[in-house]
């Protein structure tokens, strides 16, 4: 992270987690990739956590604690917001298949808000130098 900043290595991560999901549907039957693919995932989501604190801190740095903790809120909430889903999935359709492609489908979302965010930290910050 200290190489590449906390914004190329969020992005990075969740790419990894996305891709690995999607190929997770596709090849998921076949137990050493399924393997193999939730532990890329895993690793990706692991990489990425330091990473989001990181950026956070960075933006934030008089009210850190209380931004790490809404954070650490907002992730226990899509945790259970997932669980549920999954759960809704299980009852409302006979295979799992599914499950990849849906979580792939909010790691996308996460993406997208984390491009917004950083494109609007960058604006503020290009308008503050430039004043």
């Amino acid at each position: 992270m200290d190489r590449f900043g906390p914004g190329r290595v969020i992005m990075i991560s969740i790419i990894v987690q996305a891709a690995s999901l999607l190929f997770l549907s596709i090849f998921g039957h076949i137990m050493i990739v399924g393997i193999l693919l939730i532990g890329i995932m895993m690793m990706s989501l692991f990489v990425g956590i330091p990473a989001v604190q990181s950026y956070f801190i960075q933006k934030a740095p008089s009210s850190s604690n209380l931004v790490l903790s809404i954070n650490t809120s907002v992730v226990h909430l899509g945790l259970a917001a997932g669980a549920g889903t999954g759960g809704i999935l299980v009852e409302t359709s006979s295979t799992l298949s599914f499950h990849p492609l849906l979580a792939s489908s909010m790691i996308v979302l996460a993406m997208i808000a984390a491009v917004i965010s950083m494109r609007e930290s960058r604006k503020k910050r290009i308008s503050y130098l430039a004043s």
